[in-house]
């Protein structure tokens, strides 16, 4: 059984997504990016498929995934940047 790197795992979802954003996929993202930037990088190329149209509804739904994301429980995770 293959497995399959966190980044390329990231990829595979935001490609499915397309222009569509929620708070379960900015989180993964942000684990990610915290925890294996170098290789997202790598295929950064490919991590979204409409980049202006993510953009928008992030911007669009900023205040509803703020709010949700302060309520969500971290549980014991801290960011390594923090």
């Amino acid at each position: 059984m293959r497995h399959e790197p966190a980044a390329e795992t990231e990829v595979n979802e935001n490609r499915h997504l397309g222009d569509k954003v929620t708070l379960r996929d900015l989180v993964d993202l942000s684990l990610v990016i915290d925890r294996a930037l170098d290789e997202l990088n790598a295929v950064a190329a490919f991590l979204i498929r409409h980049p202006a149209e993510f953009h928008r509804s992030t911007v669009r739904t900023s205040t509803l995934l703020r709010a949700r994301f302060g309520a969500t429980d971290a549980l014991t995770y801290r960011p390594t940047t923090a």
